[in-house]
């Protein structure tokens, strides 16, 4: 699908560990936000991060710090905010610990030009801080956030797939169908998600957490092993959308 046609495939890309590496930096912007809200240092988000939204690692941060379900919602969007603020003022920085994954923009670029696929995501972060990664590593001009899906306000990522189909078809393309949405993400909970909103998916094994093994056994439609060397795996699969 490109913008405001019918044709083409919508390609939803999740971010960290897909097409730019995980952070190398020991300092965690989860708990540095909730100390800025909380004024606590004790309470610390979940060390393993990989497939859950920020929403998700905040609440669970707050709960396991004995605050209830009802309180955590309270606080939940005042620490987002202060996430926010945090990834704009560490913008600079981000080009410096992460890198492009190999393949990525060449793929981009030949699923737009070939088989005019529109590119949007499906991330576990806020709208603000996808777009600020992306901006800081050059690719957020490949991205049309207009029907993107984000993670601040869920902790399911199916629900994150669903809202980028359902603006995807309020938008731009009333007809498309969900055989032609595919998901593309280096963790299990992408592939689930993907399953559970009745979507295709793509794993590619680029993530810090999870193995190739891991990713297969969550039954992707097509798994890769990264982007060079997966893209004309991808680029064929493209074409019979």
């Amino acid at each position: 699908m490109s913008v405001g046609h019918e044709q083409g495939a919508l390609f939803l890309w999740d971010i960290d560990g897909t097409l730019i590496s995980d952070s190398r930096q020991v300092n965690d912007q989860y708990a540095e936000a909730i100390i800025r809200v909380l004024q606590r240092d004790d309470i610390q988000p979940p060390e393993k991060k990989s497939g859950l939204t920020d929403y998700g690692i905040v609440e669970r941060a707050l709960m396991d710090g004995g605050y209830s379900a009802g309180e955590a919602s309270l606080l939940i969007p005042y620490i987002l905010f202060e996430l926010d603020v945090l990834t704009r003022e560490q913008q600079k920085d981000l080009a410096n610990d992460r890198v492009v994954l190999e393949g990525v923009e060449e793929l981009l670029t030949d699923l737009r030009n070939e088989q005019g696929v529109c590119h949007s995501v499906a991330s576990g972060n806020s709208p603000a801080r996808s777009h600020i990664k992306l901006e800081a590593m050059e690719l957020k001009s490949y991205f049309d956030f207009r029907v993107g899906g984000f993670g601040n306000s869920t902790t399911e990522r199916w629900r994150i797939i669903e809202w980028a189909f359902e603006r995807a078809r309020l938008l731009f393309s009333p007809g498309l169908e969900r055989h032609r949405v595919v998901v593309i993400g280096d963790t299990p909970t992408d592939i689930t998600a993907a399953s559970q909103a009745g979507v295709r998916s793509i794993a590619v094994a680029t993530g810090r957490d999870y193995s190739y093994g891991s990713l297969e056994a969550a039954r992707p439609s097509l798994l890769i092993p990264n982007c060079a060397d997966g893209a004309a795996s991808v680029l064929e699969f493209a074409s019979r959308l």
